[in-house]
């Protein structure tokens, strides 16, 4: 059995080390896969391997924090971005008594949307057959969710590589503004034409999105 975890979260009541096991660089929220073994003493976790995970503001993890920057992120882009790209957004009306609620509104068509912004590249998506550079990722969680209450939404990705190197790989410097619409998305997801990439790290997670669908910028609307 193979398990993932993160040692901060490891208690000697839930799970324990083998002893003589080492490590070098061991910290807190560090996230590593182990092998589960039941000896004398009960179940314990041996060849324990730090998983490497790119350089980011928050810990992938932290939903919340995420959820709090996104917001600031949709006040600026309301506020920066949308008199550049000749779309009449505001952010939704709905946002204000639920937080969960779809991003932005289009008071003129009536239009909803959602803002997914990346600034972190998966640098990983060559084994999918993707050109690192110009793929975005989009949970299963939201195709699941907007499938049911948001099918006519339209997704504007803002994208700004803020890291351009990681173990070894690179992308090119990106900065931009793609829009696409759900009803889109789906067809690719539905056709089977898109992967998905399950994270590793969140399979026993109910919070986070488990896997998510790779999309290339490229077959987007470019705005800005």
């Amino acid at each position: 059995m193979v398990g993932y975890s993160f040692p901060a979260k490891m208690t000697k009541s839930a799970l324990s080390l083998y002893p003589g096991v080492k490590f070098k660089k061991l910290e807190a929220n560090d996230t590593v896969e182990f092998s589960i073994k039941e000896g004398a003493r009960g179940w314990a976790a041996t060849n324990v391997v730090v998983i490497q995970r790119n350089a980011v503001k928050h810990h992938t993890e932290d939903k919340f924090a995420w959820c709090r920057e996104g917001e600031q992120l949709e006040e600026a882009f309301v506020r920066e971005i949308v008199p550049k790209i000749g779309r009449n957004l505001i952010i939704h009306p709905d946002k204000i008594s639920n937080p969960t609620s779809i991003d932005l509104f289009n008071p003129q068509t009536q239009e909803i949307s959602d803002l997914k912004t990346q600034k972190t590249p998966f640098f990983t998506a060559n084994k999918y057959n993707y050109e690192p550079t110009y793929t975005v990722t989009f949970n299963r969680k939201d195709y699941t969710r907007y499938k049911q209450m948001y099918p006519r939404a339209i997704i504007y990705w803002y994208v700004k590589w803020e890291q351009t190197e990681w173990n070894g790989l690179s992308v090119e410097p990106l900065e931009g503004v793609w829009e696409v619409t759900f009803h889109n998305l789906a067809l690719e997801i539905e056709k089977g034409k898109v992967p998905l990439h399950p994270y590793q790290n969140r399979v026993n997670d109910d919070q986070n999105a488990k896997d998510s669908y790779l999309f290339d910028l490229r077959n987007f609307t470019r705005l800005l």
